[in-house]
């Protein structure tokens, strides 16, 4: 399945859905444990790469206060989360 195939994920509670506008990778990333595997050690499919990103907020999860949609952000998703190498993170 490639990145453009993948439905549009939508945030849990305390999490935020980022637009992406742009995303960083290192060439070494494609080497690390949580690329390829969960944190309970299972084996990752489909895995996005890309943990910096900077966007905007699409949608807040339940118990978000923080930010709100449009409001223009940048940081890492969490390792063991597809990555920002996507229309959203």
């Amino acid at each position: 399945m490639s990145v453009a195939d993948r439905p549009k994920p939508s945030p849990g509670p305390g999490q935020v859905l980022i637009e992406v506008w742009a995303a960083g990778i290192i060439p070494t990333e494609v080497h690390w444990q949580p690329t390829w595997q969960t944190a309970a050690g299972e084996k990752r499919v489909n895995v996005v790469p890309g943990h910096e990103f900077s966007g905007v907020v699409a949608a807040t999860g339940s118990g978000v206060e923080e930010f709100k949609a449009g409001d223009e952000v940048f940081g890492m998703n969490d390792w063991y989360s597809n990555g920002a190498i996507a229309e959203y993170c």
